[in-house]
């Protein structure tokens, strides 16, 4: 089972065509997993790459594919690690517009998020595991 204690991070727009806009920044953070059949669970703080693809539809909706590839720079009990995790997710802003919201705006998204995970622990236990997660967000602005 996966778990994290802690995650900070910044994105920044990067690029803007006519159509799409493309988000990168960094992540901080802190990974751990739980297994039955481990002796001790398995962590890494770790520093990620982040991204988005987005699109605006009409006044109301954004369109996002978010991408993130973590790197372990400490893992305890761990002797591989490499974590993929991207997702689509669909933002509604009631009052519009959703490029330019007003202060007192709040947005509504549905999405999910894919993770593949490769690891191995230091007993030699190997794990590659797919994590599928839909989930409902809502963001208030103030």
């Amino acid at each position: 089972q996966p778990f994290s204690f802690a995650n900070f991070e910044i994105l920044y727009m990067l690029a803007e065509w006519k159509i799409f806009h493309f988000n990168g920044g960094l992540k901080l953070g802190h990974y751990g997993f739980l297994s039955s059949d481990w002796t001790s669970p398995v962590f890494t703080l770790f520093i990620a790459v982040k991204g988005s693809l987005y699109t605006f539809l009409g006044d109301h909706f954004m369109i996002s594919v978010p991408i993130e590839i973590p790197i372990g720079i400490y893992t305890q009990n761990m002797q591989k690690f490499f974590n993929l995790i991207a997702g689509l997710e669909v933002t509604f802003d009631p009052t519009g517009p959703i490029i330019n919201p007003v202060s007192t705006s709040a947005f509504f998204a549905l999405g999910f998020e894919y993770s593949f995970l490769d690891l191995e622990t230091k007993e030699g236990f190997v794990r590659q595991i797919h994590y599928y997660k839909p989930y409902f967000k809502f963001t208030l602005l103030y």
